[in-house]
């Protein structure tokens, strides 16, 4: 599957409206090289997989490096997508009503 569809996916799956999700996937791709965005087909099933955080951790730098990628090429990943998240939140979340 394209990589920008499985990604907008599950951003629906989740709750996401499609211009929320449109707008964090290209926030996300301007920060990422494409070998960097090759990583999200490999790890996207860990990360949603069942299981604690430790073992998906580890299940995801095993099947990296079985791609010949390494631990800090996952590593810098994260910290990206993590930089991201807040931009995303910030610029793409509809702002929501207060509540009464």
């Amino acid at each position: 599957a394209d990589i920008d569809s499985m990604i907008h996916k599950t951003c629906m799956d989740e709750g996401g409206k499609p211009e929320e999700c449109t707008c964090g996937l290209k926030i996300a791709r301007e920060g990422l090289t494409e070998r960097q965005f090759g990583m999200f087909p490999i790890l996207w099933p860990i990360v949603h997989a069942k299981g604690d955080t430790l073992t998906k951790i580890g299940a995801g730098i095993t099947a990296l490096q079985a791609a010949g990628y390494n631990a800090g090429d996952g590593l810098s990943l994260m910290a990206i997508l993590q930089a991201n998240a807040s931009r995303v939140e910030k610029e793409c979340r509809a702002p929501q009503p207060p509540k009464p």
